[in-house]
């Protein structure tokens, strides 16, 4: 099943486009299921596509990886692989040598991020030695690699979940 061909025409600008502002999302009591998510871990290069055609059986079954992790930006919300980890930390930090050498923030000894503002300002009273620096790269990677830890949808219920999903998008 195509996700978006499920979702209902509206008539816009004199044609006809799919409402893809429709809301969808698992529902709520097969989010709370323990035993309806499997845990999955993503190697370098895997794509939804392929864990959606590996997992499900067919690659169009993407939007269940997706809905199933929250994941709204395909892009930045899924892992990013080396290269594309690279690029971003070029786009957003200028080069990978400057993330690594700028510093966000600050770690306390009880793991608590604290601003540079805050280490400056308890600069005179408290042992800094305890402080640890939080550089923009350890920062991003930590991000992304947490990203790398998704959950699937048992496969048993994904029939089920595309019947829900016409229907919701039936009756909206």
């Amino acid at each position: 099943m195509k996700f978006f061909e499920q979702f209902p025409t509206i008539q816009y600008d004199q044609m006809s486009a799919r409402n893809i502002l429709k809301k969808v999302v698992i529902n709520d009591l097969v989010r709370t299921e323990a035993l309806a998510f499997l845990p999955y871990t993503i190697t370098e290069g895997d794509t939804p596509w392929q864990i959606a055609d590996m997992y499900y059986g067919n690659a169009d079954r993407v939007w269940l990886v997706y809905m199933s992790n929250d994941i709204v930006d395909p892009i930045y919300d899924w892992h990013l692989d080396t290269r594309q980890f690279e690029d971003f930390l070029k786009k957003k930090y200028g080069s990978i040598a400057t993330a690594q050498s700028t510093v966000l923030h600050y770690k306390d000894i009880n793991n608590q991020l604290r601003s540079k503002d805050t280490y400056t300002f308890y600069s005179g009273s408290q042992d800094k030695t305890q402080w640890t620096k939080v550089y923009a790269y350890d920062y991003e990677d930590d991000l992304n690699e947490a990203k790398r830890h998704i959950m699937l949808l048992d496969s048993r219920y994904a029939l089920q979940a595309e019947k829900n999903l016409k229907s919701i998008l039936k009756d909206g």
